[in-house]
């Protein structure tokens, strides 16, 4: 083209050219960001499907992991399209990667006569290990911590770990389950429960 004297348009096709492909590189970036870090999260497996998860405030289980993005169900039933660059990037929570996780709630509870909380502590305890779905294996054993002691109350913070694998019902309605019973029992044993949670 520069023999047929045509030199100004081979340098705007030239330049044309590199400015298109600027241009498609730039538009291309995230898609291509996202398919890496897809390939990733497909070797690295910080999760499973049907895993909970927490990315940022955003929390659910993983319903698929495409090549682009990560489908997540949240617990409301919203499905969140995480783009993959976004999941690998983030600090990511895994529930339900160790099968086991740790639930706690506080109970306060009026002693009445009482000079130590050893008494409620052994029916807490024992209520909390009867109860299917909490694991008493060590290391997961159930424990507990008094948090306050006043002249005639205490605030007890009972410890347990609990099955993960389907965190919503397996974990969260087991620790519902367990606040409302100790809370009835210690009512039934006499004592004066002021809050629970």
């Amino acid at each position: 083209m520069h023999v047929l004297g045509l030199s100004g348009v081979a340098s705007g096709m030239l330049a044309g050219a590199g400015l298109s492909a600027f241009i498609v590189g730039f538009a291309l970036k995230d898609i291509a960001e996202n398919f890496l870090a897809g390939v990733v999260l497909a070797f690295n497996r910080p999760f499973r499907i049907h895993d909970t998860v927490q990315v940022k405030d955003l929390m659910g289980e993983v319903e698929a992991l495409n090549l682009r993005t990560t489908l997540i169900k949240t617990f409301d039933g919203k499905h969140i399209f995480l783009p993959n660059a976004l999941v690998l990037r983030e600090p990511l929570t895994n529930y339900t990667r160790d099968g086991f996780i740790r639930q706690d709630f506080l109970i306060s509870v009026d002693m009445g006569t009482e000079t130590t909380s050893d008494r409620i502590e052994e029916m807490l305890l024992k209520y909390v290990s009867s109860h299917k779905g909490v694991e008493t294996r060590d290391p997961h054993t159930p424990y507990i911590i008094v948090e306050k002691m006043g002249t005639t109350s205490a605030d007890l913070r009972i410890y347990l770990w609990a099955y993960s694998e389907e965190y919503r019902r397996g974990t969260l309605e087991l620790k519902s389950d367990l606040l409302k019973g100790s809370k009835a029992m210690l009512v039934a044993e006499g004592y004066v429960v002021s809050g629970a949670n």
